[in-house]
């Protein structure tokens, strides 16, 4: 069988990291058949590191959807070297978060060739340049789409990760 395609959240799990929504999102993309081999992984602490976390919510959404439950992961936390390997192996990284800083997650993936579906407009977009796709973090149908599209188009997606080695060089 073919290996499934992850598409992989690494980060905190507080609230204005928007991950309810991506979640939702998710959902809806699995309506499509080209998402039949997509593996949603959220990592990271649920504990937090000092922010507010929405861990048990979030758990909590994935439970009440049986088509949720088979396709959603939480790892918890993930040490460098593993993390490492997990954005070399993600098939996209996604960045829903409503405010970020700098948005490490975002050069780590593209460094690993991994390219990036995030918010638009803010850090994260300027990090991630011409390395990914954007979408309305408010708005769950928007980042759907933009899923569901890479998903179904193998040549977007290779352009993507050639824009990736293009734009690692430019990242410190």
């Amino acid at each position: 069988a073919p290996k499934a395609r992850l598409l992989a959240y690494v980060g905190g799990m507080a609230p204005h990291k928007n991950l309810a929504r991506l979640i939702d999102a998710f959902g809806l993309a699995l309506a499509s058949k080209s998402m039949s081999d997509v593996t949603l992984v959220l990592v990271g602490d649920p504990a937090g590191d000092g922010f507010h976390s929405n861990y048990a919510e979030l758990q909590g959404r994935v439970k009440r959807d049986p088509q949720l439950q088979q396709r959603v992961r939480f790892t918890g936390f993930i040490e460098d070297d593993d993390l490492a390997t997990l954005y070399s192996d993600a098939w996209l990284v996604a960045l829903p978060s409503l405010s970020e800083g700098f948005g490490l997650p975002a050069a780590e993936a593209i460094a690993c060739g991994t390219p990036v579906i995030a918010a638009r407009g803010g850090a994260v977009a300027e990090v991630v340049a011409r390395a990914g796709a954007f979408f309305d973090p408010l708005d769950v149908d928007d980042i759907a789409r933009v899923i569901v599209e890479l998903s179904s188009d193998a040549g977007r997606m290779a352009a993507l990760r050639a824009r990736c080695a293009e734009r690692a060089l430019q990242l410190s």
